[in-house]
Parts: structure tokens; sequence; C-alpha cells
């Protein structure tokens, strides 16, 4: 979905558990694409909860470059 441009947000919740093996969140980009952090939300279980806005403009420049 980022990949489309579809996307006006993205949310990741972090466990504090260490896994193994890397895991991708998205598939291969085919280029960057500017986050803002927006929100954090911390809970007593260890659990962060991360809000990011999509950044259009940057993304608008980084076409016109490409």
């Amino acid at each position: 979905m980022p990949r489309l441009g579809l996307a006006d947000e993205v949310c990741y919740s972090i466990l504090p558990i260490l896994i193994g093996d890397g895991i991708p969140f998205f598939e291969r980009l085919d280029r960057d694409i500017a986050l803002h952090l927006a929100e954090v939300k911390a809970y007593k279980s260890g659990m962060v909860e991360l809000r990011y806005e999509v950044r259009r403009e940057a993304d608008e420049r980084s076409r016109r470059h490409a």
C-alpha cells in the first residue's frame, strides 16, 4: 500500500520480545517514503504503539527527482 501512495498513516506496535529472524514490514519499495511521528503510546505491558503520518510533500519531491 505505501508503494502505491494509498496510505495516510502507518502504525507500529512494538512488543518487548526478541525473535530470531527479521520480519520485513513491507515488500521492496521503489523509493523512500518520508514519515512524521504523530503519536506515541506506551503501555504497562511494555508494548509501544507508534503512529506515523505519511509526508506527501516529500513524496512528491522524490518523484520529481527520480
